[in-house]
């Protein structure tokens, strides 16, 4: 039937194409990146001229990074503290993916907020 990691990355790959800037979020990127660099060594080719692995988020650290109390949050904790609903099902894959997406973009809109609170903060002390 062929070499499933090998179709995975050549579809992944070729979806890159052209989007180098588009982020990718993963919860717990550290356990999930290894898989991914396999996929590239193996199939340098599909991954050959694509920046994939520069934008890389890990929402799990920036949950952290929003909730410094957290050390390690899980994912239903991470979405709990973003408002967001947790998932009702424990292993799918696609809830999963939409779900992280919705984690990724509150916890980049929080950290944009944060960022200009504090650069008006500096403009008004000058």
């Amino acid at each position: 039937e062929g070499d499933h990691p090998g179709i995975a990355a050549m579809r992944l790959g070729s979806w890159f194409e052209g989007k180098q800037d588009l982020p990718v979020a993963m919860f717990n990127a550290s356990y999930q990146f290894p898989f991914l660099d396999h996929f590239e060594k193996k199939n340098s080719e599909a991954f050959k001229a694509t920046a994939w692995m520069q934008h890389i988020y890990c929402t799990q650290r920036m949950t952290r990074r929003e909730e410094p109390g957290v050390h390690t949050p899980s994912f239903n904790l991470a979405l709990g503290l973003c408002d967001l609903p947790m998932r009702p099902v424990e292993h799918d894959t696609l809830q999963n993916a939409l779900l992280n997406a919705r984690l990724f973009a509150e916890l980049r809109s929080r950290a944009a907020k944060r960022t200009r609170q504090t650069s008006k903060k500096s403009t008004k002390a000058l």
